[in-house]
């Protein structure tokens, strides 16, 4: 069993990912996440568990909405939503959720 709970950075990007996994969560020491050009529509609200997590990058996926737990990431400061299909409501939704962090659209 591959226990992966020190890891602190991933990068998947491009790799043809549809699904993520709730067990996300349990990369509590995970600061860096980059998911970019992925085929990913939805996130587990598991997300919020990282609370170590510094940046996010989600662009160029398929996402139209992220859980409300993502703004138990108090420590996010960037994250990539850029070539995703968010409208206006989620968008604003996301920077209510998390006032601190830069959002690149």
């Amino acid at each position: 069993d591959l226990n992966l709970k020190q890891l602190e950075y991933l990068d998947v990007c491009y790799n043809q990912i549809s699904t993520m996994s709730p067990d996300l969560g349990n990369l509590k020491n995970l600061y860096f996440l980059d998911l970019k050009g992925n085929d990913i529509q939805t996130m587990p609200q598991e997300i919020g568990d990282i609370e170590n997590l510094v940046f996010l990058n989600l662009a160029h996926n398929h996402f139209t909405s992220l859980p409300e737990h993502i703004s138990n990431l108090t420590r996010l400061e960037e994250m990539n939503i850029l070539g995703n299909s968010f409208n206006d409501i989620e968008i604003h939704n996301l920077q209510l959720w998390l006032p601190n962090c830069k959002i690149d659209l």
